[in-house]
């Protein structure tokens, strides 16, 4: 992804980051990601969530009250 963004190369072209969505798909921790993509975020979804436990999706709480 992030190589495609640059091969475009374009400075209006970036990331809109979802992080609870990383937490409720167990699919990683969001401050690590911004390790890697933080550079081309341009935009941020807000909601809060769990991290799954039974291996489905996680659990939507209300802002503030997640990870």
């Amino acid at each position: 992804m992030l190589r495609t963004i640059e091969r475009v190369g374009t400075s209006n072209l970036g990331i809109n980051l979802d992080p609870a969505n990383l937490i409720l798909y167990g699919k990683g921790n969001p401050i690590d990601a911004l390790d890697t993509i933080g550079q081309y975020v341009r935009n941020v979804h807000v909601k809060d969530g769990l991290y799954p436990t039974d291996g489905n999706r996680g659990r939507k709480l209300e802002l503030g009250k997640g990870k």
